[in-house]
């Protein structure tokens, strides 16, 4: 009697080894696209955060009558100040001394992230005494050329908060 060998098949062949490499690889890639565009909005996010808590001091400090630097003898307001596709944004106080000569000091300088950018110059000027703001309007952020966020400033102070979107570039 002879015997007769069957060979079985260990393991699997080189088309199903691709297939299984080929989906693997489409599922990594859209994982690290999905990390990334995720990553960008939480860093505009934060930026927006930034800029948002200049807003706030300095509209709390003009409230308050706060002069925060010692050579001031009278508050004029207080200043927010970017340039068009930068990504720095100052705010000073203004004053006069004792002199009533009018000064100006830089109080906070904030660099945003690199890829975080003002679309338009900021150049507003919060006054004392209920005297409202000059230069109010809107404050875009663009991260990108991906997603952009508008902050809006009205006359009398009052600060609002847009959502974030996709950039119309």
């Amino acid at each position: 009697m002879q015997k007769s060998h069957v060979c079985r098949q260990l393991g699997f062949t080189l088309i199903e080894l691709l297939v299984v490499i080929s989906i693997m690889t489409l599922l990594i890639g859209s994982g690290i696209a999905s990390y990334l565009k995720f990553n960008e909005r939480q860093i505009l996010l934060r930026d927006v955060e930034t800029v948002q808590y200049l807003l706030e001091a300095a509209r709390v400090g003009v409230q308050t009558g706060d002069l925060s630097h010692e050579d001031c003898a009278s508050l004029e307001g207080y200043q927010l100040e970017a340039n068009a596709g930068a990504s720095t944004i100052t705010l000073s106080v203004l004053c006069k001394d004792e002199l009533g000569v009018s000064q100006k000091f830089p109080l906070n300088n904030e660099i945003l992230d690199s890829d975080t950018s003002f679309t338009s110059a900021v150049n507003m000027i919060f006054r004392p005494l209920s005297k409202g703001v000059e230069g109010a309007g809107k404050i875009e952020l663009l991260s990108r050329d991906v997603y952009q966020y508008t902050i809006e400033v009205s006359s009398g102070g009052a600060i609002n908060t847009g959502e974030l979107q996709a950039a119309d570039i």
